[in-house]
């Protein structure tokens, strides 16, 4: 009996139609080529499914196991890594959150390849702050290296939590560790930006070319992964009108192209250099681009802005040129203004683009109030952040308000159920 069910037919219809001899060879040619082209089928979609031989799971059921050790909303997987309950889409009953209660609770969760599957062919464009690039950076990170990551809030940490935590007091903390080889050399901001965007390409190289960079640098083009990265920051001054931090990140799977961009909005500003997208190709030889940390705009004249406008302008403006499919946005430093009518009237305009609100997590200081998602004026697609942070351990934190890979990890998987 073959997998594909295509004996099993012919045997069916064999047996059955021994009376009809003359229906019968007609049937068994027709069930023949029905079960080829099932069995056709059917190896196709396996082959779409892996970027190998070996097919692997794209959505993994797991069981988690509640503790008091977490707060309310957290339990434990058996490898010991702290989940997230998604009352909504892990929960069977979402009128009550009872079930938590439960010893144990089975959760979904998509593999790294499960998130390739579901993110190929769509562009994904995130807009806020820093805490909105660590997530960014996480997903790009974890795209790149084909595993969820080990931060410091957990037993060992991966080089690629300098990605994620792309703070400058981490960067020099952790300068002289063997595991972080040639980026020990970073002191400033505008270091940060070259190494980081390195890091987030699939071939890591020391002088970074960001105008000629292409997916065809030899071998399978499958998990290419290159990065763009539109960034400066004033040495030794604190001008946010003069941060630049805008990342456009391309990666190419077995399944479609993955598209995910990152524009910042400290204070209701966003800009637009204009050597890059939507401006000019991704990939584009002849164009003269300024290198990540040297994107400035003033004084050394190595880059112009083709945009500024404040959040509600660029919605309209730069959203739509990007070809985005899918909007994550938050409103910056203004931590309890309430942007939920905004992205309402915006989502109604643009139907093709889905637009999610991307709520804050909780100052653990207790100096900053974040907006309560749940109490916003406008209904709107949330992943609430705000809620996942609360009572977790400090150790979760990188600061006061940035989060390690267990929270990130755990937005990201609320971001791609959004999305699938």
């Amino acid at each position: 009996m073959e997998a594909d069910g295509s004996v099993v037919l012919l045997e069916r219809v064999d047996v059955s139609n021994n009376n009809m001899p003359g229906r019968s060879s007609k049937r068994i040619l027709f069930t023949a080529l029905l079960g080829l082209c099932l069995h056709l089928k059917i190896f196709d979609y396996d082959d779409t499914l892996s970027s190998s031989s070996n097919r692997s799971t794209t959505i993994l059921s797991i069981q988690c196991n509640n503790t008091n050790e977490l707060p309310q909303g957290w339990c434990l997987d058996n490898n010991a890594v702290p989940r997230y309950i998604d009352i909504v889409n892990d929960v069977h009953n979402t009128s009550s959150r009872e079930e938590e209660t439960q010893s144990t609770i089975e959760l979904s969760r998509y593999s790294v390849e499960g998130f390739e599957q579901c993110l190929a062919n769509k562009t994904v464009v995130f807009i806020g702050e820093s805490r909105v690039r660590f997530q960014y950076m996480h997903l790009g990170l974890m795209l790149k290296t084909g595993k969820f990551m080990n931060c410091q809030d957990r037993d060992s940490y991966d080089m690629e939590c300098l990605g994620i935590a792309l703070k400058q007091s981490v960067w020099k903390s952790w300068v002289g560790d063997g595991n972080v080889a040639s980026y020990n050399n970073a002191s400033d901001w505008n270091d940060m930006f070259k190494y980081s965007t390195i890091m987030l390409n699939s071939y890591e190289q020391e002088h970074y070319n960001q105008s000629q960079s292409t997916m065809h640098h030899g071998g399978d083009n499958n998990n290419r992964q290159v990065s763009l990265c539109d960034c400066f920051r004033v040495p030794n001054e604190y001008a946010y009108d003069h941060h630049f931090e805008n990342r456009y990140t391309r990666r190419n799977t077995v399944f479609g192209e993955i598209n995910l961009i990152y524009l910042q909005n400290q204070r209701d500003r966003i800009s637009m250099n204009k050597d890059f997208p939507p401006y000019v190709p991704f990939y584009n030889p002849n164009n003269k681009r300024c290198k990540p940390g040297e994107c400035g705009r003033w004084s050394t004249g190595d880059s112009t802005n083709a945009y500024v406008g404040n959040l509600k302008s660029s919605l309209y403006d730069i959203i739509p040129l990007l070809n985005t499919t899918h909007l994550f946005v938050n409103s910056g430093w203004d931590f309890e203004r309430d942007i939920s009518c905004e992205l309402k009237e915006f989502s109604k305009s643009h139907p093709d683009i889905k637009v999610t609100y991307l709520s804050q997590p909780l100052d653990i200081s207790g100096k900053v109030q974040m907006l309560d998602p749940r109490k916003m004026k406008c209904k709107i697609d949330t992943i609430d952040r705000t809620s996942m942070t609360e009572g977790v351990p400090q150790s979760w934190y990188v600061d006061s308000v940035h989060v390690w890979s267990i929270l990130n990890e755990e937005f990201n998987h609320q971001l791609i159920k959004m999305i699938c």
